[in-house]
């Protein structure tokens, strides 16, 4: 366990220093202001410098997903990788939102977790739906 979170916490320098390396691409920055949108529209009151920040943020976890891609990863470092670059986004909000805000954006992130849960949920129900209505011979 200590070996992988090594692993990751080593990944998370490389994809930082590789992604603050280069430039973002058009792809990276149009992600990057969707979710500033998102953020702006559902926590109030965010100030222009905190949407500066948010966007700068936003491009830089897009930037570092875009290189976790791309490395050749067993699923158990690229996840640890991910909980890093999370852990990260997490904690630069925190310090970029106020108390209320941190806590409205929480709730729109538990929101969008539900809502891909159920998304999934309904997903898998459909296709044991289709398994059970598939004749004996197949």
């Amino acid at each position: 366990m200590k070996k992988s979170i090594l692993i990751a916490c080593a990944l998370c320098i490389s994809i930082a220093s590789y992604a603050q390396s280069k430039a973002p691409s058009k792809y990276t920055t149009k992600q990057a202001q969707k979710y500033t949108n998102e953020i702006v529209e559902y926590v109030s009151d965010v100030l222009a410098e905190q949407q500066k920040l948010i966007y700068q943020m936003n491009v830089d976890v897009s930037m570092k997903f875009d290189s976790l891609k791309k490395l050749d990863l067993e699923q158990y470092e690229y996840k640890a990788a991910a909980r890093a670059i999370f852990k990260y986004k997490d904690e630069t909000m925190k310090a970029i939102l106020n108390e209320s805000q941190y806590d409205e954006y929480l709730m729109m992130q538990d929101e969008k977790r539900q809502a891909y849960k159920n998304k999934m949920k309904a997903k898998a129900t459909a296709a044991d739906s289709i398994k059970t209505q598939a004749p004996n011979g197949q």
